[in-house]
């Protein structure tokens, strides 16, 4: 019988669930490039220059970096609050960003793009296929549920980066 995703240990890597209404709402944006690059650059040299959920690195970079956020369901609106930047290996951040991922791979008409990605989740997190599906519609529902709020907020402030 093959472990439910949800009743397993937890993931080690997820993927983002970000409502469509903060689609393009992001620090880089927000704050500037001067400020992503002395964050991004701190994250990078803290990991090492290797990724903080699997060890790995690029073939073309080793990291990019990965905006943490924790998000408020119960605010109203409800909020996306920036926590911290990780350093992700390009693979996991695939992950990260499925749905941008998916896009991409129909945009490019390659589907090993996402089916990579795909790969690189369950590897990582040591799933089955099916526990990966599972997992797909957890974050699915979950989606549907954050979309369902209405529009959404975000605090970049809280990050103690800056």
């Amino acid at each position: 019988m093959t472990e439910r995703a949800s009743t397993s240990t937890p993931p080690r890597l997820t993927i983002e669930v970000i409502p469509t209404s903060l689609h393009g709402k992001s620090p880089r944006e927000v704050s500037g490039k001067a400020w992503w690059d002395r964050n991004r650059r701190r994250a990078y040299q803290a990991a090492g220059y290797r990724c903080e959920i699997c060890g790995g690195v690029g073939k073309r970079h080793p990291v990019e970096a990965h905006e943490r956020y924790e998000y408020d369901e119960a605010s109203r609106p409800p909020c996306q609050r920036l926590v911290g930047l990780i350093a992700l290996c390009p693979a996991c951040h695939a992950v990260k960003h499925l749905y941008r991922t998916h896009a991409v791979s129909i945009e490019q008409n390659d589907p090993l793009i996402y089916e990579d990605a795909l790969r690189h989740l369950a590897q990582v997190n040591g799933w089955e296929e099916a526990q990966v599906h599972e997992y797909l519609h957890e974050i699915r529902q979950t989606f549907l549920r954050r979309e369902a709020l209405g529009q959404w907020t975000h605090d970049f402030h809280a990050f103690p980066g800056e």
